[in-house]
């Protein structure tokens, strides 16, 4: 009855994203994404994609309401390989131009999600709420570049890599320092997590033929490494079930890294592959950790505990 008449609105568009996301977390990925597309669909009809900051008090629930919606899209679709809802394409009343968290100013013409990307200068990160919509945001688009080039016959587009590559340079210097774990706001983790996974997307495409890029996608999983070794066990119960994926990405890393020092000749060959072997199990160790958590870890979790013993055979 509420969606006939659009009565508590807010209400039916937050408990359908709550249950898509207690959906994802306990690996039920179809009927998740039914339920994502249901809070997009919801959230295109009473256009909250297009607000103004100058609005009533009561409709800044409204803005809050649309970006966690938006997160939520942004950040599952590329890991179970859907579209997003939020598929803007060139229908101007698609595009998303509610404010990012934080930002006052009038509405610009056109996309903010392509405005982003185009020139992350544009938008100054002043707070947490949007430095994680922006590395979402970062993250799916370097999840979905790397799709589309990974094994295509067609040129890469290196304007799109170039210019994915400097939004995560730009947006990685913004995000607070994670400090004492024991009080950090666990969003912070989060936001790294997001720009260094999609910075291993970046590169992913070309780390075979790319000495540089290869070193500097283990770079990367390095960077996720010191993230997950900063958080404590205590507060894994309070962390979002994103991480799993992004974890995933990185033990991917050091999976091939380890092969690739296996069948080399380089000196200090035994010292290179214990050190891997042992960045290693310090991911699948989270991993461990998280599964006890979140079902979809369990599931991950095994997945890489197989690809390590495919690995060693």
């Amino acid at each position: 009855m509420a969606l006939a008449n659009g009565e508590n609105i807010v209400d039916t568009i937050t408990s359908t994203s709550i249950l898509a996301l207690y959906l994802f977390m306990n690996g039920r990925r179809v009927e998740g994404q039914y339920h994502t597309n249901a809070a997009v669909a919801l959230v295109f009809s009473s256009q909250l994609h297009q607000m103004s900051p100058q609005v009533p008090i009561e409709r800044v629930t409204g803005m809050t309401l649309f970006w966690q919606v938006f997160y939520l899209d942004r950040c599952w679709s590329s890991v179970i390989g859907r579209s997003p809802g939020f598929e803007e394409g060139d229908n101007p009343q698609k595009f998303i131009t509610t404010p990012f968290p934080g930002d006052n100013r009038s509405n610009r013409s056109g996309s903010l999600v392509r405005q982003l990307i185009e020139n992350p200068s544009l938008f100054p990160s002043n707070n947490i709420e949007s430095l994680m919509i922006k590395s979402a945001i970062v993250f799916e688009q370097s999840a979905q570049f790397s799709n589309a080039t990974s094994g295509s016959t067609n040129p890469p587009e290196w304007n799109r890599y170039f210019k994915l590559q400097a939004a995560v340079e730009h947006l990685l210097p913004t995000v607070p320092p994670l400090g004492n774990m024991s009080n950090t706001d666990l969003r912070i983790p989060v936001i790294y997590t997001l720009l260094h996974t999609a910075t291993i997307y970046i590169y992913h495409p070309f780390v075979a033929n790319d000495r540089n890029l290869q070193l500097l996608s283990l770079d990367a999983a390095r960077s996720i490494l010191g993230v997950i070794r900063a958080i404590r066990s205590s507060r894994y119960q309070f962390l979002d079930p994103i991480l799993t994926f992004c974890w995933k990405v990185t033990a991917e890393v050091f999976i091939r890294e380890k092969i690739l020092a296996v069948g080399s000749s380089v000196p200090d060959q035994e010292v290179i592959v214990q050190g891997l072997q042992d960045e290693l199990h310090v991911v699948v160790t989270a991993l461990r950790k998280l599964s006890l958590i979140f079902p979809i870890a369990d599931a991950i979790l095994r997945q890489i505990e197989g690809q390590i013993e495919s690995s060693a055979s």
